[in-house]
């Protein structure tokens, strides 16, 4: 492991103010002098602490008592350019001669879409285009010194960059990385990203639930493409041997709504992770390799669930838009009509996601009472009115991930009915007669059972007869 510490960064920021008809202008070559030490102590070579300044960082410098101007210095790969919020050169109204006032900063990488300061009247700057993560280090407030010299007011101030307590980063290599396209997910950590600078000049963290998906920002590392993600790690883990289980998942929309199209899975890592402590810098950035694609995710119930429904074709999970195939309960072949089966539920005969994979099978009907109970369920429709076709979106109450479950409708005597409107799933439940199973089912609008459902419904717990044919959904052990 290694740890980095940011020893400080001194700002020297020279306004210029020239006794003509046109507005004060900031000087055109500023003085700047950062200088920036870096300890070693043996962490991998992944770039995971900022040792240099790149071309295309950003600073945003707050003054106190300056609450409409903030200075953004953006690195051109040589020295820093300045400008102020409008993204012009004057600071009409700004006051850097007070004694005693405070200046901090905020610092803003070159792989993140912009997200400009706004200020909000009795709350400060906050960044509300901001990207969560995007925000990772800044410097508190500190007090500045402003000396007029020859007609030019020197500004001073010595900034020390740093990340907020418990923070980790992770580097994951990708030959073609995609803005607000993979996001990164473990139960031990949490988003974080700077909220606002308050009007006294200290800035805020703001901190999402643990578990949520960390946003993968696009990155190049050492000449290698991939992302970062950031993150605040559990106070309990901090500095200490951990087992972690880690997930990327691809999220897609439907209509506006976000749902899980594709997931990498990572467990059994164990690591000790060194975080900030103290308010002294000192992180760890992890490389995580070795990902696996999986079909399956995490929706903090206990068990993985299949993206998708269960297919005959490889990879046997069917896209989270497509239907896959249809079985009668107890039958591992696809529906086809013909004798039902009457027996009892047994995973290694008698289950069709296990014949596609032994660590798969039908899920329990408390695993779907479960699901039910931890998600949002969200009906998405383009359709209004009595008849409605469309999708409904489980989202995670635990991590925010969302699954589709699709009203592909089902088999009855040979026949499919109320495609696009109804959605049904086996589980292993046995019913008290042999002839009927336990399923979850999903219902759209439509005139048939209107007067039965008011609106849109899901139903974890109810029975089908055994021989209708309708949708698998598998789940794994985690």
């Amino acid at each position: 492991m290694k740890n980095k510490l940011f020893l400080l960064l001194v700002l020297a920021l020279t306004l210029g103010a020239c006794v003509r008809e046109t507005p004060m202008e900031i000087r055109k070559a500023p003085v700047y002098r950062f200088d920036i030490a870096v300890t070693s102590a043996g962490m991998p070579t992944t770039k995971g602490v900022k040792t240099d300044w790149e071309s295309g960082d950003v600073l945003y410098v707050f003054f106190e008592d300056n609450a409409l101007q903030y200075l953004k210095m953006t690195f051109n790969g040589t020295t820093w350019d300045q400008t102020d919020k409008q993204g012009g050169s004057a600071f009409e109204g700004l006051n850097l001669t007070a004694s005693g006032k405070k200046v901090s900063a905020v610092w803003f990488p070159p792989y993140v879409n912009d997200g400009a300061p706004v200020w909000v009247e009795g709350e400060g700057f906050t960044f509300p285009d901001a990207r969560q993560g995007g925000y990772f280090m800044s410097a508190q407030a500190v007090p500045y010194t402003a000396e007029a010299e020859g007609g030019v007011t020197n500004v001073r101030a010595q900034l020390d960059m740093r990340a907020p307590e418990g923070f980790v980063q992770f580097y994951v290599a990708d030959d073609n990385p995609q803005p607000d396209s993979w996001w990164l997910t473990e139960a031990h950590f949490a988003c974080a990203a700077v909220g606002k600078i308050v009007p006294g000049g200290n800035v805020n963290w703001s901190t999402g639930a643990y578990g949520f998906p960390l946003p993968g920002l696009p990155a190049t590392v050492d000449g290698e493409k991939g992302y970062y993600f950031y993150g605040i790690l559990r106070e309990a883990s901090r500095g200490v041997s951990t087992n972690y289980s880690f997930q990327m998942v691809r999220q897609s929309e439907r209509e506006g709504h976000s749902y899980v199209s594709a997931v990498k899975g990572k467990a059994g890592v164990t690591a000790t992770m060194y975080v900030v402590e103290g308010g002294a810098v000192s992180k760890a950035a992890f490389k995580l390799g070795g990902w696996q694609e999986r079909h399956f995710v995490d929706m903090g119930t206990g068990v993985l669930w299949s993206i998708g429904n269960l297919q005959e074709d490889a990879p046997y999970i069917a896209d989270p838009l497509q239907p896959g195939n249809w079985y009668m309960w107890g039958k591992t072949t696809p529906y086809a009509g013909g004798a039902y089966y009457q027996g009892s539920y047994d995973v290694t005969s008698t289950d069709p996601a296990y014949a596609k994979n032994t660590s798969w099978r039908l899920p329990t009907r408390a695993e779907y009472t479960s699901l039910y109970n931890n998600a949002t369920w969200t009906w998405v429709t383009k359709d209004s009115g009595d008849q409605q076709a469309g999708v409904y979106l489980a989202t995670s109450k635990k991590n925010g991930l969302s699954l589709v479950f699709l009203t592909s409708g089902y088999y009855f005597d040979g026949k499919r009915e109320f495609d696009s409107y109804v959605g049904a799933f086996w589980s292993s439940g046995e019913a008290d007669t042999n002839d009927l199973a336990y399923r979850l089912s999903i219902y759209g609008r439509h005139p048939h059972f209107n007067s039965i459902f008011n609106g849109p419904t899901v139903a974890p717990d109810g029975t089908l007869m055994r021989k209708m044919g309708t949708s698998v959904r598998p789940v794994m052990a985690l």
